[in-house]
C-alpha cells in the first residue's frame, strides 16, 4: 500500500504544489516526526489490525475537538480571525503528533490531519497541496521502517504495480471533484469521510 500513497502522493504534486502552505507544512514536521517515530516503535510490537480501532478512536475523538473549536471561534470571532490567530500551538502539536502517530501505525492519519486543517479554515487548494506534501515527506520517510519490519516486500510491489492505473484514475477523479465543488462543499464532504473513516476502523 504505500509505494501506491508515494504515487499518488507524487501524482497530486504535479497539480497542487504551487498552493502549498509552506509555513504551515514546516510548523506541523517536527512534530508529526515525533508521532512517526512513536508510531514506529509501538508497531514493533503490536499489529496494525490492533491498532486501528485505536486510531479511529482517536480520530473520534479529535473530530469533538474539532467541533468545539469551531464553536468557541464562532461565538468569539464571528469573522474567523486572521490565519496567524486561528493557529493555536497546542492545536498544532496535538495534531501534528498524532498526524504521524497514525500514519506511522496504520496509514491512517489523512482523517486526522484533514480535520485540523478544517480548524484553520484553510482553502480548499492550499488544503489539498499542504496534505500532499505531508504526506509524501512522511511516507518517504517511512519506507525503510516498513522494509526493515517486512512491510514492504517483492510481492507487495508486484501487487502495487497493478494498481497503479487505479490511483492515477482516481486522483484524476478527485481533481475533477475538488475544481468544481464549493468550499463549503468540499469541508462538509471532508468532515463526512474523516467519520466514515473512523468507524470503519473501530468496526
Amino acid at each position: 500500500l504505500l509505494p501506491l500513497l508515494i504515487f499518488g502522493d507524487m501524482f497530486a504534486l504535479g497539480k497542487f504544489w504551487r498552493y502549498t502552505d509552506r509555513k504551515l507544512l514546516l510548523s506541523l514536521i517536527p512534530f508529526a516526526l515525533l508521532g512517526l517515530g512513536t508510531g514506529f516503535f509501538i508497531l514493533r510490537y503490536v499489529s496494525d489490525e490492533n491498532l486501528k480501532p485505536i486510531i479511529g478512536a482517536i480520530i473520534l475523538s479529535l473530530l469533538a475537538v474539532r467541533q468545539v473549536a469551531e464553536y468557541f471561534k464562532r461565538k468569539e470571532r464571528p469573522g474567523g480571525g486572521d490565519p496567524a490567530e486561528r493557529r493555536n500551538p497546542f492545536l498544532m502539536v496535538l495534531f501534528g503528533f498524532f498526524s504521524g502517530l497514525g500514519t506511522g501505525m496504520a496509514n491512517s492519519s489523512g482523517p486526522i490531519l484533514s480535520l485540523y486543517f478544517l480548524i484553520l479554515r484553510l482553502p480548499k487548494l492550499p488544503f489539498m497541496a499542504t496534505t500532499t506534501w505531508f504526506f509524501f515527506i512522511m511516507n518517504m520517510l517511512k519506507v525503510p521502517l516498513f522494509i526493515s519490519l517486512g512491510i514492504i516486500s517483492l510481492q507487495s510491489l508486484k501487487i502495487g504495480l497493478l494498481a497503479l492505473p487505479s490511483v492515477a484514475g482516481g486522483a484524476l477523479l478527485g481533481f475533477w471533484i475538488v475544481a468544481r465543488i464549493s468550499q463549503h462543499r468540499f469541508n462538509q464532504v471532508v468532515l463526512a469521510l474523516a467519520f466514515v473513516a473512523a468507524v470503519r476502523l473501530i468496526v
